[in-house]
Formats: C-alpha cells, structure tokens, sequence
C-alpha cells in the first residue's frame, strides 16, 4: 500500500511539473507573437505608429519637444562667453568679482581655472608664518610663481626660508615687494638682482640695511639700463645715510620717496631729486636746513604732497643739527665720480674718522647745563622764510606736514591753513 502511495506522489509531482512548463512556453511564445506582429505593423504602417487612443497627450508632447528643439540648438549657437577671447573674459572677471568668486570660478571649467588662478595670486596675503611656507613652496610651480606681481607684508622676523632667493627665481613678473623686519645680509644680493624689474621696494624697520647694499642696488640697476622703479619707502631704516640714499636715487626717476625715521639721513638727500617727484616724506630725518628747502623747491616744482615733520624732542634735533654742522666743517666735499663696477672703487665706500660725534655730545652736555631748551639762531636753519619759499614756489602742493617746526608761531598758523592742507604742531 505505501509503494502504490509513493508512485501516485511521483507522477503527480511529474504531471504538475510539465504542466507549468508547457504554460511557461505558451506565455512566452504568445508575448514574443505579439511583439513580432507589433514590429511588422509598425515597420508596414506608413501612418503614426501610436493607437489614435493617445495621439492628443502624446502630439502635444510631441510638438512641445519639436518646438524648443530649435531654440536648445540657438542657444547652444549663441554662447558668448566661450566666444569670448581669453584677455576680454579674465578682464571681465577681475574687474567683477571677489577673491571668493575666483576661487569658486577655478571649479567651472579648465579654461577658467587657467584664467583665474593668475587673478587668486597676483597678490597673496601673508597673514601669518604658515601663510609664508605655504607661498614658499607653491611658487615653484610655474602657474603660481608666474602670477605673483605683488608680496605684501614680508615679515622676516616670523619666517626662516630664503625667500628673497625663491622670489628671483620662481617670480619673474615681480612688481611690488614690502619687507618688514631685517633680512640677513646675505639676501641682500637677491634683492638688488630683482630692482631692475620692481616698480615698488617698501622696506619697513630695517637694522641691516646699509649704504653698501644701496650703493649695490643702484649698481646693479646701471647694469641693466632699468630705471622702473617709481616708488621707494624706507621707514625706519636708521643704518643708511644719505650717500646711498643718492646712490640709488641716481638711477632712477622716482614720483613718491619716503625716509620717515631714518635719523641717519641728513637734509642733503634734498638736493639730488628727480624732478618729476610728486609724494615726498622726510619726517624726522637727520638735520634739515634752509638750504635743503632751497634746492628741494628748485629741483622738485610738481609735488603734491610733502612730509617735513621734525622729532618732538628739542635735545634730538640740536644734536642732530650740531652733528651736521661738525661733519661739513670736519670733511671736505669730495668730487664726484661715477659709480664703478668694482665696489673698492666706488666713492661712497670711502670712510674718514671723524669726531662730529664727540662734539655733539659735548654741545648736548652743555645744553643740559643750561636751565631751559636753547636754540642755534642761524641762517642756515629752517625758520618762517623756509614756509614761505615752500608755498610760493609748490603751486600744486595739496598736503604738507610741518609738525614740530619750532620756527612757526601761532600766528602763521591760519596763513599756513588757507594755502593747503597741512598738519601742524609747533614744538613749545
């Protein structure tokens, strides 16, 4: 009874299993008629293909489609920011976008991003020590280095990498560079090779700059037969004097010049400028005479703004003044000559003792004796007539700064005021 069981189990099992497979077979074969019977029809029907059930939601479709397929192929024909030439489209984009819109625009596309990335480092910021090795490493690549015109904020006192030696290098479209601190002597040969194609040299506190670094910079200025150089800013440099002052002066035609702080610098640096100088600051600069107003009204009739703040303290000034007046009577003027590839030959190397120091100090010790601040009346010092020459012989004076000036009274004060725009504070 059980075998008869198991072989009933079997052919069940047998019989269900071919009748799914024959149903299988017939579905497959009845949609594979129906798809061949489509095809046929369609490929014989000359008219639309779609049942006329759905021709109205499917024509307007349709004739949308047909419609904006014109005006897609318009605009694509009509792109004018790629029929752009390449100096137009980064013109356009300097002059109408952020820092941050650049470095969004470096990710559109690779014609962008070529055309930007000389925009995002034209003028990197260097804002902190990390900032400086970041730039110290990136501008050996060619499209960085080759982008940088400007360095602002140099500040050697916070960075250990020879950069003056990276820039000649990797930056050979330099314009402007500002250095604060004191680089080693070392890096000044560097810096000189890259005057020739600077416009801007801003140096900023400066203890190791020297007349034998400027004389070297001028030097090699001759060489090249460079004179692009248009502004100079030596602030608070009080190692050089007014000998390498007139050294690189020499071989450049400058329209702004500024040596505020440096107390080394006499007034006799007036007498070698440019004519064509607009912006001039001395403020409290080494001893400034009658003289030097003279030949500075003479030689310079185009500024615009000038700076002749002299040093709050009385004592300073008449040493500086008494140091002055012992270094003319001292030494003779030596005849000028021209400056000579060899730097042993050159004047401005040349180096006399001298003891204008020693009788400074002993005029300052007298003048500590003396109950109150005493001045030298000489007609070589700075006094009213000085103001006057000033205003009477700079018509396009706009500003001017005579801080300190103990020659001006109270009285001048409203004189002084209607013809230009200066800053007053006579010393009491």
């Amino acid at each position: 009874m059980a075998a008869t069981t198991e072989k009933q189990t079997r052919l069940y099992t047998a019989i269900c299993f071919i009748v799914v497979w024959l149903d299988t077979i017939a579905r497959n074969y009845l949609r594979i008629k129906a798809l061949w019977d489509a095809v046929v029809l369609v490929a014989r029907s000359p008219s639309h293909p779609y049942p006329q059930r759905h021709s109205s939601h499917d024509s307007i479709r349709r004739r949308h489609h047909q419609q904006q397929r014109p005006i897609r192929r318009q605009q694509r024909q009509l792109d004018y920011i790629s029929q752009l030439p390449n100096e137009l489209l980064q013109l356009i984009l300097e002059n109408t976008g952020t820092s941050t819109d650049w470095f969004h625009c470096t990710r559109v596309c690779q014609r962008w991003h070529l055309l930007v990335t000389p925009l995002l480092w034209k003028a990197p910021i260097l804002s902190s020590p990390s900032t400086s090795d970041r730039l110290w490493r990136s501008m050996r690549l060619p499209k960085y280095g080759h982008s940088i015109q400007i360095i602002q904020r140099l500040d050697y006192s916070k960075q250990h990498h020879p950069l003056l030696a990276s820039i000649l290098k990797y930056c050979p479209n330099l314009t402007t560079l500002e250095v604060i601190g004191s680089p080693p002597p070392a890096e000044y040969p560097y810096l000189a090779r890259c005057l020739p194609r600077l416009t801007d040299l801003i140096l900023i506190d400066n203890d190791t700059l020297t007349d034998e670094a400027l004389v070297m910079m001028a030097m090699q200025s001759r060489r090249h037969r460079l004179s692009s150089l248009k502004r100079i800013d030596f602030v608070g440099c009080r190692k050089i004097t007014h000998t390498g002052v007139h050294a690189l002066l020499s071989q450049s035609s400058l329209h702004q010049l500024n040596l505020t702080d440096c107390s080394r610098v006499s007034g006799q640096v007036l007498h070698h400028l440019s004519p064509g100088l607009q912006h001039l600051d001395v403020t409290r600069i080494g001893a400034l005479m009658h003289t030097d107003i003279q030949a500075l009204v003479t030689s310079c009739p185009s500024l615009v703004s000038l700076g002749l703040g002299r040093s709050r303290s009385l004592l300073l000034a008449h040493l500086q003044y008494r140091a002055r007046m012992d270094e003319e009577a001292t030494h003779s003027p030596t005849p000028h000559r021209p400056l000579s590839r060899s730097r042993s030959s050159s004047p401005f190397y040349t180096k006399t003792p001298s003891s204008s120091t020693t009788d400074a100090l002993a005029s300052l010790l007298d003048m500590l004796q003396q109950q109150r601040p005493h001045h030298q009346h000489s007609s070589d010092q700075v006094s009213s007539a000085s103001v006057d020459l000033i205003l009477s012989h700079l018509p396009h004076l706009k500003s001017l700064d005579l801080s300190h000036w103990p020659c001006l009274k109270e009285q001048r004060k409203p004189t002084v005021l209607e013809t230009t725009s200066c800053r007053l504070d006579p010393l009491v």
